[in-house]
């Protein structure tokens, strides 16, 4: 949504920060940037939807979901700089359940970096 306030482009974003004034070429611009965000955001969420279920998530009271959610968001940043095991997201996740050595050296190698 976009308005021109004294011959300026005026970006006004719901809930935005700032009401900052662009030129015409610097709203293609923003515009990228606020697709980049949220494509980055929507895979995010399909990885964590996927690997982790969460949203089949019954963790509903209190803080609950906040502090699960950012176990899940901490253990999916684990995993995906994890390169001792060669699998994706999900397979490194099952394998670590499945085989403590695996946790183990995925837990090691996440200290020394």
């Amino acid at each position: 949504m976009a308005d021109v306030v004294e011959g300026k482009v005026v970006a006004g974003l719901l809930g935005s920060v700032s009401h900052a004034a662009f030129d015409g070429g610097m709203i293609p611009l923003v515009a990228r940037r606020i697709r980049e965000h949220w494509s980055t955001e929507k895979q995010q969420h399909y990885i964590l939807d996927v690997t982790f279920s969460e949203d089949a998530s019954r963790i509903r009271k209190g803080t609950a979901p906040e502090i699960s959610s950012a176990f899940r968001r901490l253990s999916l940043g684990i995993l995906k700089q994890d390169t001792t095991i060669k699998d994706s997201i999900r397979g490194k996740r099952i394998r670590c359940g499945w085989d403590n050595s695996a946790l183990q050296a995925l837990i090691a190698n996440f200290s020394t970096c």
